[in-house]
């Protein structure tokens, strides 16, 4: 019952997807984890970037609360 869904990305891609998962505690809520890379500053195998936190309403797919961490 609490699956998570991954972004299926075609053969050959690396880029990061992003994943959503219904919220064990409020099966209600869907939290979505979504990877924000910056590409001017990745390199040598090496990643830089962000990651943002969603909840989302289960039947609306309304935003109810982000986070943003660095």
């Amino acid at each position: 019952p609490h699956t998570s869904i991954s972004l299926t990305l075609r053969e050959g891609d690396n880029s990061f997807g992003l994943v959503c998962k219904v919220w064990p505690a409020h099966d209600d809520l869907l939290l979505v984890a979504v990877p924000l890379i910056d590409s001017a500053k990745s390199g040598d195998g090496q990643h830089v970037g962000d990651i943002e936190i969603l909840v989302l309403d289960m039947n609306s797919l309304r935003v109810r609360q982000r986070l943003l961490q660095p």
